[in-house]
């Protein structure tokens, strides 16, 4: 269980940091709202992670929670704001040491964070095999540009022997022994013998 491998405890943050997680001033306003601890009958906190359950308008009540390694948030209020009012709530009592600490935390806390942590183990072997793949495909690449590199090398060593072996720069290969062409300079030039 993830929870008992991390014994670390994350250092508590302020109102104002807690505050700033906010993704706008209703939000704020709402989480100060719900941060009382009579909305929250059940609440606690590992160390490592910060829940509850939020008395709403409903009769069931809102199950949130916070992964205070990222942070990362779970509510199971409909609101599309993130985090919502009751996360942010929830962190304000923690803020206010207002949320008992606890051994353990209650079972849709810990199912949350091992699927978590299943999803980031995922992740980090898509991203070790995504990486891998392109360092071998980089690897082949290297290894076709130096065959090619190595083919037109030899390509130009034949055509620099010529057909009997010996060298075809600047002349006629004839029996092995150079004999040079006159190569015109310019007007009136002088063939060289």
């Amino acid at each position: 269980m993830r929870l008992a491998s991390l014994r670390q405890v994350i250092e508590r943050w302020s109102r104002d940091q807690v505050l700033a997680l906010a993704p706008d001033a209703s939000s704020r306003k709402a989480a100060q709202g719900v941060a009382t601890p009579a909305k929250w009958p059940v609440r606690g906190h590992t160390g490592m992670v910060v829940y509850g359950e939020c008395k709403g308008s409903g009769s069931t009540p809102y199950l949130a929670c916070v992964d205070l390694s990222e942070p990362a948030y779970r509510c199971s209020c409909p609101s599309r704001k993130f985090p919502c009012k009751h996360a942010l709530g929830l962190l304000l009592l923690w803020s206010d040491e207002a949320i008992p600490a606890e051994a353990g935390a209650p079972q849709w806390v810990t199912e949350w964070l091992d699927s978590r942590a299943e999803r980031a183990a995922k992740s980090a072997a898509r991203a070790a095999t995504t990486a891998d793949t392109a360092a071998a495909e980089q690897t082949a690449a290297g290894n076709a540009a130096d065959e090619q590199v190595a083919a037109e090398q030899t390509a130009a060593e034949a055509t620099l022997a010529g057909p009997d072996g010996g060298s075809s720069v600047g002349g006629d290969s004839v029996g092995g022994a150079m004999r040079h062409r006159a190569t015109p300079v310019g007007r009136g030039a002088v063939p060289s013998g």
